[in-house]
């Protein structure tokens, strides 16, 4: 992976340069430009990139297409979408995800135990229709 964004380099090309398997930056920019959202400011692209290591791994494990239904959120659009306070797709360390024909608690399941292996610290949360991943530096669960 090369983490630093070039000067003047567009998100998604940055995002394209890290190599993941079954991602793109325009799939992730689709995010910031459906919604009233906005991209994350540049110095924190590459604080995504651990959480992006464990959403591949989850995309490989089960061998089925990862949808990314929340990502980084702006202060303003956290709010209006009723996010925690101290959110961490505030910080872009987040993703919200749903794998094409497995349950969330599935899903949460196999990252409590990627966790318990030690491939992250972060946050893990199942909700009705998909699951929270975070690499927040330390644990946390729910759902």
């Amino acid at each position: 992976m090369s983490c630093k964004p070039k000067s003047g380099e567009s998100f998604e090309s940055w995002f394209d340069r890290q190599g993941f398997e079954n991602f793109t930056g325009g799939e992730l920019a689709s995010y910031f430009k459906r919604t009233r959202n906005t991209y994350p400011p540049k110095y924190m692209w590459t604080r995504f990139l651990p959480t992006m290591q464990i959403v591949q791994k989850v995309r490989t494990h089960f061998g089925k297409p990862v949808t990314i239904s929340s990502s980084y959120r702006s202060p303003a659009y956290n709010a209006g979408v009723g996010g925690a306070k101290f959110s961490q797709h505030k910080e872009f360390r987040a993703a919200d995800i749903q794998v094409k024909g497995v349950s969330p608690k599935r899903v949460r399941d196999y990252l409590l135990s990627l966790r318990r292996d030690g491939e992250f610290k972060g946050g893990v949360g199942r909700y009705n229709t998909f699951t929270h991943i975070d690499t927040r530096g330390t644990n946390a669960t729910w759902g």
